[in-house]
């Protein structure tokens, strides 16, 4: 039999033009852009959940505004139509619910898409680390006249530092990324999802409308979201001692206007570094001005322009809150209807 030899690949360091490829396959920017398609998806699916439950919402009213409106003059008429309405709504409401879970299954699956992004982007980064290491090395070595045979090149893999040959930079690559996976998906839904920005915006904006603000219907603690996390009877959730105040839910008071321009909100950014939001326009103009010394990481940056705050902010700390931007919409609608109602009387 004529039978080929197991395959190897190549084990030959990489040569400079190679090091410089890897280096333009780990430019952040590429990254950027997948990580800014995701966060899109993740806004337009929280958008979509939060319309057909505010439609929900809309309906459970108009059921409530009817069963306390029955005609006494024709009270069977009534019964009819209200059990009509109820029939109605419960199919809705399935259909709702239905949807809103698949949501929050897709929300959860682009999560996991980020998170395999950003750990290939961080092992890109360390793997040309260490193949500029072992590049400095083998130079230094050749410098001064030493045999590779005696002292063979660093293998990143090996905590010894021994001297087994190095692994090709895409087993490496391979390896790594297999290794970081394992870990993620090695946690608990309540461990991938209950910190994450994108997570928490789209269960928040959905309890929103669906309760209205309800401070008798709070949105639950993170660790209960998830009933596989739950603990079982007689056990203590991990972080249960401290949910009291996830439990007691103030009612919020919120500013319709921004702190900058002193004008109603049309497009509103918040912090990640501190609760505070401003106009974007506003607050990226305030940024990017030529005269600004401020850099942070060789980014420009300002302070928080809040008094008191001691934040340094740059434009990447800077999302759109859709939970914030729909109160402010319901809040600035709600002071139009006064207005209104005081102009009339």
């Amino acid at each position: 039999t004529n039978e080929l030899p197991p395959y190897e690949p190549l084990q030959h360091p990489l040569s400079v033009a190679s090091r410089d490829k890897l280096r333009v396959l780990a430019n952040p920017n590429k990254f950027q852009a997948n990580h800014n398609l995701l966060a899109e998806v993740i806004s337009c699916l929280s958008e979509a959940a939060a319309e057909i439950n505010e439609a929900l919402s809309s309906k459970e009213k108009a059921l409530e505004k009817a069963r306390k409106a029955r005609n006494d003059e024709d009270p069977a008429a009534s019964q009819r139509r209200v059990e009509e309405m109820e029939t109605a709504h419960e199919e809705l409401q399935t259909k709702v619910d239905n949807m809103t879970a698949q949501m929050d299954k897709d929300v959860r699956k682009m999560i996991d898409v980020d998170n395999t992004i950003e750990e290939m982007q961080h092992t890109l980064t360390n793997l040309i680390k260490d193949v500029s290491n072992a590049a400095t090395q083998r130079t230094q070595r050749s410098q001064r006249g030493v045999d590779e045979e005696e002292y063979p090149d660093f293998d990143p893999t090996d905590p010894t530092n021994a001297t087994q040959r190095p692994l090709a930079v895409s087993s490496l690559f391979t390896e790594r990324v297999s290794r970081a996976r394992d870990r993620y998906t090695g946690q608990n839904m309540t461990e991938r999802y209950s910190k994450n920005n994108h997570y928490v915006g789209f269960k928040s904006i959905v309890h929103d409308v669906r309760y209205n603000q309800n401070e008798d219907n709070p949105l639950p603690p993170a660790h209960l979201w998830f009933r596989e996390d739950r603990p079982s009877h007689g056990e203590t959730a991990l972080g249960a001692e401290d949910s009291d105040d996830d439990l007691q839910i103030a009612k919020e008071t919120i500013s319709t206007k921004c702190p900058l321009t002193l004008q109603e909100f049309r497009d509103p950014v918040t912090s990640r570094k501190c609760p505070h939001s401003f106009e974007r326009e506003a607050i990226t103009s305030m940024i990017e001005m030529p005269s600004n010394p401020i850099r942070t990481e060789g980014v420009k940056a300002v302070q928080c322009p809040v008094g008191g705050c001691q934040s340094i902010l740059t434009t990447s700390d800077l999302h759109s809150d859709p939970v914030l931007k729909r109160k402010i919409a319901r809040l600035q609608k709600a002071n139009r209807d006064a207005e209104e109602d005081s102009d009339e009387e």
